[in-house]
């Protein structure tokens, strides 16, 4: 016989045997011994095929020879069971200290309309429950048909004319009530503003219910512009240095761009 054919039909069916049992360290000199036997008797050229018939191995051939290699089923090994592990539970916890019940704060309270007035220079003027003043704008318009000369209608700031929409201007009336070194009045109503404005700002010389045109020269205040808002208007601010102010004052201003 071939060696080569010899070693294979051994290795394979050591592999075929393999599968089925747990030792095969006898089966290839059993395989060689009964292979050389059975080839005096019948000439082996080509590998058989391999099957398990009743614990045995068996070979067969396409010219139908066929040869039992024997049983190739070893023994069944020891089933060894593994030790049940403990089993641990954790501790539980303590329980948590509640935390503290925090109540907030009252809200400060809010500030309310006081009054509401129309200027004497045609600003419609919200005086609010704090004390201050915010005007809400120009609010003449021109007169209607058949109206008399003056005549007055609710809206925004009107300019009239197309330059005066791009350089507005108007007077408004600063509130320093019975007394503050400050006070404040809001200019809405003013479209073309813009936080790179210029607007200028001055006392007038004009008399009110509370000082006269000497006594606005004798002790005037300072009045100035601060937080322009696009599209909206800005903040007229009046200060008094020396002592606290009382009753109102007049102030024209007037955005150059």
């Amino acid at each position: 016989m071939d060696a080569k054919l010899l070693a294979t039909i051994i290795a394979v069916a050591k592999k075929e045997a393999a599968t089925v049992s747990v030792d095969t360290s006898r089966l290839a000199a059993t395989i060689e011994s009964k292979l050389k036997e059975f080839h005096r008797k019948s000439p082996i050229l080509d590998l058989p095929e391999f099957s398990i018939v009743n614990d045995s191995l068996q070979c067969n051939w396409e010219s139908g020879l066929k040869l039992n290699l024997g049983n190739v089923i070893g023994p069944k090994g020891d089933s060894i069971k593994g030790d049940k592990g403990d089993s641990v539970t954790g501790l539980k916890g303590d329980k948590g200290v509640p935390g503290p019940s925090v109540k907030g704060l009252d809200g400060s309270d809010g500030v309310g309309i006081d009054k509401i007035s129309i200027s004497e220079n045609h600003h419609l003027m919200f005086k609010m429950t704090s004390g201050k003043t915010v005007d809400a704008g120009y609010v003449r318009g021109a007169a209607g048909v058949n109206a008399s000369k003056g005549g007055r209608v609710t809206g925004g700031y009107s300019g009239g004319s197309a330059s005066a929409l791009l350089s507005p201007k108007g007077v408004v009336t600063l509130d320093f009530g019975t007394g503050s070194k400050t006070s404040e009045v809001v200019v809405s109503g003013v479209p073309s503003i813009t936080p790179n404005s210029i607007v200028m700002c001055a006392l007038r010389l004009e008399e009110t219910a509370e000082h006269s045109v000497d006594d606005l020269t004798v002790d005037p205040i300072s009045v100035s512009i601060k937080d322009l808002v696009e599209g909206v208007g800005f903040t007229l601010q009046g200060i008094m240095f020396n002592a606290r102010a009382n009753g109102t004052y007049k102030v024209h201003w007037h955005s150059v761009q």
